[in-house]
């Protein structure tokens, strides 16, 4: 089976490379006294829904410190949702949020909640204070954020309200956009909200070449058939860096490479079926 695949994000973490630095600086944030909120930005197949993805996996996070005793990590994605409103977005968040706390007490509040068709910020902060007196920060993370902020229907006093649960009430938000957010909004006065002044930037960019070795390295380890130090090279400067586009190089090279093609007639075959 080839080892390489694209398309889809990474949700294995045994198949996921890299990313060190940032998922540092994102963790050493929410384990800080304050439990901070960090934006991660990057263009798109840059890996940012698999960097999510890894994050809120179980023994990964649990690895980093984020116990579930501790944190309530709650993955929503947002792509797509044009037309989403404030109490769906809500709504949203709240049937994922009863999926991932991990006291049960806590899960007939977040349901019965989740199931109104109308609630306010006095509502939510009830809510997010019952998780903090448990211990729990609730981390928020949202996929694709730019189809909320740039969607008139969310206006200043939910983004307001978003920033006093990250600032008061044990949320902390890590939202993924392709660029800063104050870019991203869909009016003059939404960008000027202090919502934006929470965040640090964590900017998603190509992998340096130690991280791209290691992805190379690690998938070509499961093929019985060795791989000389040229063609893991071929997939190195195909690839540039681009996690996305390694996946590709490496999957059209393996892919050659089982047909039998050898030396100059593998490397055109893999260029000739990258480019297409």
């Amino acid at each position: 089976m080839n080892p390489f695949t694209f398309g889809n994000p990474i949700k294995d973490p045994s198949r996921f490379h890299g990313r060190e630095a940032e998922i540092r600086q994102i963790t050493n944030r929410l384990l800080s006294s304050a439990h901070e909120s960090t934006s991660i930005i990057g263009e798109r197949r840059i890996g940012k829904t698999s960097l999510l993805y890894h994050l809120s996996h179980p023994e990964v996070s649990t690895r980093l410190g984020l116990t579930p005793d501790k944190f309530c990590l709650v993955y929503a994605d947002f792509q797509g949702l044009t037309d989403i409103t404030p109490t769906r977005f809500w709504q949203r968040i709240l049937k994922k949020m009863s999926r991932s706390v991990c006291d049960e007490s806590l899960k007939p509040s977040i349901e019965k909640l989740g199931g109104q068709e109308s609630f306010d910020l006095f509502d939510l902060e009830d809510l997010f204070e019952s998780t903090q007196d448990k211990g729990l920060t609730v981390v928020l993370m949202m996929d694709e954020f730019e189809y909320v902020t740039q969607n008139p229907n969310f206006k200043g006093d939910f983004f307001g309200g978003l920033r006093s649960l990250a600032i008061h009430h044990g949320v902390a938000l890590l939202p993924s956009t392709r660029r800063e957010l104050v870019d991203l909004c869909h009016s003059d006065e939404i960008k000027g909200s202090p919502f934006f002044n929470i965040f640090a930037n964590v900017v998603l960019r190509p992998f340096p070449r130690t991280e791209a070795a290691s992805l190379v390295d690690g998938y070509l380890s499961s093929l019985e058939e060795a791989f000389s130090p040229e063609e893991k090279e071929f997939i190195l400067r195909l690839g540039g860096g681009q996690p996305f586009f390694l996946q590709i190089a490496g999957h059209y090279l393996v892919d050659a490479k089982s047909q039998g093609l050898k030396a100059r007639p593998l490397f055109e075959r893999a260029v000739a079926d990258f480019d297409q």
